[in-house]
């Protein structure tokens, strides 16, 4: 599905969006993730009690979001960085460019903690 698309889907769902993980660098976090961020929910008007913020070291604070979590809750810190590694092994770089097969088994890990049954994703 082309982004464009999926992003007009997941605004025009009522259903919760876990946002994130952020797992990466905190720079590419606050210079680009955040502010594309923004500018997606202000353009389809999402109000911010949809959203949910998947982050790490109380870096929840930074989105203007309902609610977050923390992902330190769920991964032990060394497990962290081994999936970080292994990722930018593979891919590369350390940018996050695609939903991991790491995130895809803590996504519904952080959904089921918080009592969600159906809900989205947005993840850069």
């Amino acid at each position: 599905m082309p982004l464009d698309l999926k992003l007009r889907h997941l605004a025009a769902s009522s259903q919760p969006i876990l946002v994130g993980p952020w797992r990466s660098e905190v720079g590419f976090e606050s210079l680009y993730w955040l502010p594309w961020l923004t500018a997606w929910r202000q353009r389809w008007k999402i109000p911010k009690d949809r959203l949910i913020a998947v982050s790490r070291g109380g870096a929840g604070v930074w989105y203007d979001a309902a609610h977050s979590v923390e992902l330190f809750d769920y991964v032990p810190l060394e497990d962290l960085r081994k999936a970080l590694l292994k990722d930018a092994a593979q891919n590369g770089s350390i940018k996050q460019q695609v939903l991991t097969a790491f995130e895809q088994k803590l996504l519904p890990l952080v959904a089921e903690s918080l009592g969600l049954r159906r809900y989205l994703v947005v993840h850069r």
